[in-house]
Order: C-alpha cells, then structure tokens, then sequence
C-alpha cells in the first residue's frame, strides 16, 4: 500500500515492572517507543488522514509521555490500539488501574467525550479525565470485577 508506514516488530512491555513496586523504580515504563504503535493504527491514520495522520502518529510518544507526566502514570502493560486510537494500560499515582485513551481530535472524538460525560460510568467506562487540547482521554479499566450492566 503506498504511503502506509512499515510493518515493525512490537517490543513487549519490561516483564515485572508494574506489579512489583521495588521493581518499577529500575524499570524505564514512563515511555511509548515508536516501535510500540501497532501497525494497523497507523496504517490507518495514514490512509485515512494523509500527511495529517501521519504527522499524529509521529508525535504519539511525544504525546502519551506529556499525558502520562500530566496526569502522574505509570505504565502498566502493552499499548493497544483500534482503528482509532491507542490504549495504554496505566496506574494512577495511587495504584488504582487506569488507561490512558490517546486519538487524533476529530468531531467523533468531542462526541464520544459528550456521551462518556452523560452517562459517567452507568452502563459505559467512566471518564476520569479528559485533556480537550489533545483530545486525550483517561478512562477507569474495566475488569470483571464491575458489571457494566
């Protein structure tokens, strides 16, 4: 496909850091590698947005460690992503698991923000915060612990 980004090997996230606290400390999980952004994302982003989107791509690690310092995260696991948006699984200051919901601002991005704010968790993921210059969403993680029924 011309124009889509090369397909590169994801790295997996350091082994231990985010369950053992002692560990975390020797454990460098503050940083997105560009390396981490799923092909599909960005192939994505590259076709759908041109130039734009690639742009946006570029910036992720940028972007995810401005939100991760911003909001006081750690990473706690693999990047994830859709078809529009990457996911990273992080802990809040206080160890309450959390993700961090990155995607480029568009309309569908103020409409879902809209709809997480109504319904605040009933029936849905509860938005803990959200960052409208970036569109950057902070979102609680579900688990099987929370019916969402």
């Amino acid at each position: 496909m011309a124009g889509a980004p090369r397909r590169q090997a994801v790295r997996p996230p350091p082994v231990g850091c985010a369950a053992n606290r002692s560990l975390r400390a020797r454990c460098d999980v503050s940083t997105l590698e560009a390396d981490e952004v799923p092909y599909h994302l960005a192939a994505s982003y590259a076709t759908g947005f041109g130039e734009e989107g690639r742009g946006w791509i570029a910036g992720l690690p940028t972007l995810a460690a401005n939100m991760l310092e911003r909001w006081d995260l750690e990473r706690d696991g693999t990047a994830r992503a859709g078809e529009a948006s990457l996911v990273l699984p992080v802990l809040r200051s206080d160890g309450t698991p959390a993700v961090l919901r990155l995607q480029m601002p568009r309309h569908e991005t103020t409409a879902a923000l809209i709809g997480l704010r109504a319904w605040n968790g009933k029936g849905m993921v509860r938005l803990l915060d959200h960052d409208p210059m970036s569109s950057s969403m902070l979102l609680e993680r579900l688990d099987g612990t929370r019916t969402l029924a």
